[in-house]
């Protein structure tokens, strides 16, 4: 069989957010900002890498065997 295997993206961990920290010094004394983006990397979305392995395994279990790191594992139709 073949199969598509998506991975989280390793900037925000499959998230989709990144946290930027910053701070500065007033009057108050100090303080520190935190401002939550979206992940420059994925967009946002949280998938990372993806890859197609063909004829290797026979059904999901298999795969995700092998890669126990997956986000998702999506079985295509077999084409010749």
């Amino acid at each position: 069989m073949k199969f598509r295997i998506i991975f989280n993206c390793e900037s925000c961990d499959g998230t989709g957010e990144e946290i930027i920290i910053g701070g500065d010094i007033d009057q108050n004394g100090p303080y520190i900002v935190e401002e939550v983006l979206k992940c420059r990397e994925c967009g946002g979305h949280g998938e990372g890498g993806m890859y197609t392995v063909t004829d290797l395994y026979e059904n999901v279990d298999d795969v995700e065997r092998d890669y126990p790191e997956y986000r998702a594992i999506i079985p295509l139709e077999n084409s010749l």
